[in-house]
């Protein structure tokens, strides 16, 4: 498996939802990291855990207040970057004032020891 996708119906406006996934201490929240972010195409930031871990960030689309894809690298312990993973957000109105949210993170290395593990991103709280 190279790909996780969740989709989840929030009783929640999608501008609410966007602003969770776009207000640097709000996404931070949400992945469990202190992110630091250019939100912008082409912008670069970084998400650090408590724990130190660290990766490096960069976003590839922003489509307010439908659509936020970024690709994110973990450090390794030696200080080069890791295989990087792609994060896609997509945002769709649902019902009066709820919206579908659909989270993809694909690239993972399928074959590695804890594959099965729940990527960082699917992991988080909800917005």
């Amino acid at each position: 498996m190279d790909r996780v996708e969740r989709r989840i119906v929030l009783a929640t406006p999608r501008e609410a939802v966007w602003a969770a996934l776009t207000e640097p201490a709000r996404l931070s929240a949400w992945i469990g990291a202190e992110v630091d972010l250019d939100l912008r195409s082409g912008g670069r930031g970084t998400a650090r855990r408590g724990d130190g871990a660290m990766r490096r960030i960069r976003v590839e689309a922003v489509e307010p207040p439908r659509r936020l894809v970024f690709r994110w690298w973990p450090y390794e312990h030696d200080g080069s970057p890791g295989r990087s993973t792609r994060v896609e957000f997509l945002l769709e109105e649902h019902e009066a004032a709820h919206t579908l949210l659909t989270v993809t993170e694909s690239g993972l290395p399928g074959s590695l020891p804890g594959a099965g593990a729940e990527p960082d991103v699917l992991a988080g709280a909800r917005p």
